[in-house]
């Protein structure tokens, strides 16, 4: 009869082995029951398996309920994260229409476009070729500041006189001009092989001191303005804008210096830019450099006057030079347009040297000089994709 009891599971579920076994061993007597504890150490109970949830309509409805916010969520943030790229974007464009359409109700759009229409090419050409060399003096100061960033090695001139016509280029074709910066950090660290934090910092410098020099030499040159009479709105705005710029960088570059222990990076780079004119050497070198890029662009501004048939005096493309110049460098405006006729406006209407449609038409046609200079740093587009795609390219440095 025990025996009867005890085989009676196995009847009842004689299709599962491991439900025999098991029922099998439950119902043995206690003596006849194996013990686990003579087993060997590596002999293990087994474990239960965790019971598997119970899907019912509740459990389903509140799985819906919940993937449905983070859903709309991550929607909403991808939504507003594309949005806020294309305002980025769209922000440069923006604002220069909105100035060049101030500009026309000023001034007659008909007369401007005449004077372009009757611009000689001679003179537009050897503007243009002005325009190629000052890049070819930028390069010289691009060159200086990555030499101190990689002084292991000869950083070679060709590749970054390469480079700077194909981020001019970049900069007229681009939304936003900060693009053009990133992509000559990016193709300076594959050239030299450096990290990013440096490329992107010898770029930051090379524009740092750019700006620097220009606002030093458009204070220098502000006597001039004074003893020809120029109204003081003028020469006061001048000296407020040369020296904000001159003091900023220098707070920048001075302040970040004592942050040692919480900007340690950020106080290297500073030291390393203070490098740049630390020395007699250096300083003479940085400031022979801004002043060639002056007379280049005064030399320019010339050239186009007077292929519009007009005739500037020297000293005022001197004088006008750095205030023209920084005024298209702003990086909420697309490629100088409308920032810069605001500038010629400003400074020469006033002044009593031009009126209001000569004024414009000069500065167009810096600005289309400048678009015809950056054509040919379309030739080096194919090194800046293989550079994208992880390929060799020609190194820099050797």
């Amino acid at each position: 009869m025990g025996d009867v009891q005890h085989r009676r599971p196995l009847r009842r579920d004689p299709g599962n082995p491991a439900r025999r076994r098991v029922s099998h061993v439950r119902h043995l007597p206690d003596a006849r029951r194996p013990s686990h504890r003579h087993a060997g150490a590596d002999r293990r109970p087994a474990q239960p398996d965790a019971p598997r949830p119970i899907r019912n309509h509740h459990t389903l409805s509140r799985a819906t309920a919940c993937k449905g916010p983070r859903s709309e969520i991550t929607a909403g943030t991808v939504l507003r994260s594309h949005v806020l790229k294309v305002g980025r974007s769209a922000a440069p464009l923006i604002s220069t229409s909105l100035l060049l359409w101030l500009v026309s109700y000023a001034v007659d759009l008909s007369q401007v476009l005449r004077q372009l229409l009757a611009m000689r090419p001679g003179f537009f050409v050897a503007a243009m070729m002005l325009m190629l060399l000052s890049i070819a003096v930028a390069t010289l100061r691009y060159q200086s500041v990555l030499q101190t960033l990689c002084p292991e090695g000869p950083v070679h001139y060709f590749p970054l006189l390469k480079l700077n016509l194909l981020t001019l280029f970049s900069a007229h074709f681009v939304p936003f001009g900060a693009l053009a910066d990133a992509m000559r950090a990016l193709v300076s660290r594959k050239l030299l092989k450096m990290p990013v934090g440096k490329a992107v910092e010898g770029v930051i410098a090379d524009r740092a001191l750019a700006v620097a020099g220009f606002a030093l030499f458009g204070l220098l040159l502000l006597p001039l303005q004074i003893s020809m009479g120029w109204p003081w709105r003028i020469v006061m705005a001048q000296v407020a804008t040369f020296g904000g710029l001159l003091v900023l960088l220098g707070a920048a570059a001075f302040g970040l210096t004592l942050h040692v222990r919480f900007l340690k990076s950020a106080a290297e780079a500073a030291r390393r830019f203070l490098g740049h004119i630390a020395t007699c050497h250096r300083f003479g070198w940085q400031l022979g450099l801004a002043a060639v890029s002056t007379g280049l662009f005064a030399a320019m501004l010339l050239l186009l006057g007077l292929g519009l048939g007009l005739r500037i005096p020297l000293w005022v493309a001197f004088t006008t030079t750095p205030a023209i110049y920084l005024s298209q460098v702003v990086p909420i405006f697309y490629a100088g347009f409308g920032s810069r006729e605001i500038a010629f406006a400003a400074l020469l209407v006033p002044s009593g040297v031009l009126v209001d449609s000569d004024a414009v038409a000069l500065s167009l046609s810096i600005g289309l000089c400048n678009l015809a200079a950056s054509v040919p740093g379309l030739i080096f587009a194919w090194p800046l994709l293989q550079a994208l795609r992880g390929k060799a390219i020609a190194p820099a440095v050797k």
